[in-house]
């Protein structure tokens, strides 16, 4: 296998890891319906327009782009994790007062 001058992995290894990341983050967006989870798929999926940057200024707009993408996704993750933190709370709250109407 001939190594990358832009990627560390051989092309077929890299096609291999990233199409097992993004279905494995599908998956993921099925079951748990958080957003982050189609921006980490989006995120692996565009590891691939390595391969059809040839230039200066497209390989950096790329890296702006996967920054953008890294940088929402810990959005959007911790947007959730507060959601679901606020949620647990409610429902600890609706059981206490349920038990204690009991």
């Amino acid at each position: 296998m001939q190594t990358n001058v832009y990627f560390p992995l051989p092309l077929p290894v890299h096609i291999a890891f990233g199409v097992f990341g993004a279905l494995f983050f599908i998956f993921m967006f099925a079951r748990k319906k958080s957003f982050h989870y189609l921006l980490l798929s989006t995120s692996v999926l565009s590891t691939f327009l390595i391969y059809l940057c040839h230039t200066k200024t497209t390989r950096m707009i790329l890296g702006i782009e996967e920054l953008i993408l890294y940088i929402l996704i810990l959005v959007f993750m911790f947007l959730d994790s507060r959601k679901k933190k606020k949620e647990e709370t409610s429902e600890k709250e609706a059981d206490e007062d349920e038990n204690s109407n009991s």
